[in-house]
């Protein structure tokens, strides 16, 4: 999608807020018109590269540039198995969308294996760590550039903020949407943005291969 046209998706979507605001006895229809022209439920993952900080201050940004790169020639071929669709990349992380739980979540089990087999022959230095947040849910998705919603939220508060290296977090609708076996998501009680939540630690290592 090219820049004009992503830049005339959102300006499309301010107007219809600013709709939204002016005309506060039709809040309700328009409200509605925006989900129907931009609602999407998608299974939202976001991952995070972890020790940034101290390997950049060590090593140096060129060193984790390195291991950014590594790691997208890991993981973006299995995103593509998984139909998952990279809406953007932040730095040293990943943000993509899936149509299922079940994709986002073996697309994930699939990068940590994937992750662990090469950081058994790579030296120290150039070994990484992954993190992992998955949530499902309604969004607001703007042409597969951008998007908005408590999914994407939880998402990036558990892959970025509560996640350790190795983890995938699920959120509450994402584990009852798995198809995976329940047995296998250990419940962890937290606090995200404020809000207290219930989310769920996959034990990935547990599932067969192949899934």
């Amino acid at each position: 999608m090219s820049g004009e046209r992503q830049i005339r998706e959102m300006q499309k979507l301010w107007d219809h807020v600013d709709h939204w605001m002016a005309e506060t006895g039709n809040r309700d229809r328009i409200e509605q018109s925006i989900w129907n022209e931009f609602g999407a439920t998608k299974a939202i993952m976001f991952t995070d590269m972890s020790r940034f900080s101290r390997i950049t201050r060590e090593l140096g940004i060129i060193h984790f540039l390195s291991l950014i790169r590594e790691s997208h020639k890991i993981h973006l071929p299995i995103l593509k198995k998984y139909s998952g669709f990279l809406i953007k990349i932040i730095a040293d992380d990943l943000v993509v969308a899936f149509d299922s739980t079940a994709q986002a979540l073996s697309a994930a089990v699939e990068m940590h294996r994937a992750l662990k087999q090469y950081n058994e022959t790579a030296a120290a230095e150039f070994q990484i760590g992954l993190k992992i947040g998955i949530e499902t849910g309604k969004i607001l998705l703007l042409q597969q550039t951008d998007f908005f919603g408590s999914a994407v939220n939880i998402a990036s508060k558990l892959g970025e903020d509560l996640a350790e290296s190795g983890e995938i977090l699920v959120g509450p609708t994402a584990r009852s949407e798995s198809g995976f076996p329940q047995h296998l998501f250990s419940p962890v009680t937290g606090e995200i943005s404020g809000m207290h939540l219930e989310y769920y630690k996959l034990a990935w290592e547990q599932l067969p291969i192949p899934l």
